[in-house]
């Protein structure tokens, strides 16, 4: 996804990853995620799936007429697009994980 110069986009995954010279197993174990569920968010190009603060996000895009944000009501007279960053928790264990 393109993104305007102002917005600071968090680093991808993948990149993060890399940059701590970590495997995925290790990037799992750090994260609390499983090693399957890692690379699953660095393979999909439809998500953008990155690291902020230490904690995985996903950075999504959406148009809107009127938002609440730091207890303030904002609105405009036009659509506008606003671009956010959303923290992504581990779902836990599958029926099927071993214990």
């Amino acid at each position: 996804m393109t993104y305007p110069s102002t917005f600071s986009r968090p680093p991808t995954l993948a990149e993060y990853i890399q940059g701590k010279g970590w495997s995925h197993s290790q990037a799992a174990d750090h994260f609390q995620f499983s090693e399957p569920a890692i690379q699953k968010m660095i393979k999909n190009t439809d998500r953008d799936i990155g690291v902020w603060n230490d904690q995985i996000v996903e950075t999504k895009s959406r148009e809107v007429v009127l938002l609440h944000a730091n207890d303030q009501h904002i609105q405009w007279p036009y659509t506008q697009r606003i671009i956010f960053s959303e923290l992504i928790q581990p779902r836990g264990r599958m029926s099927n994980d071993e214990c």
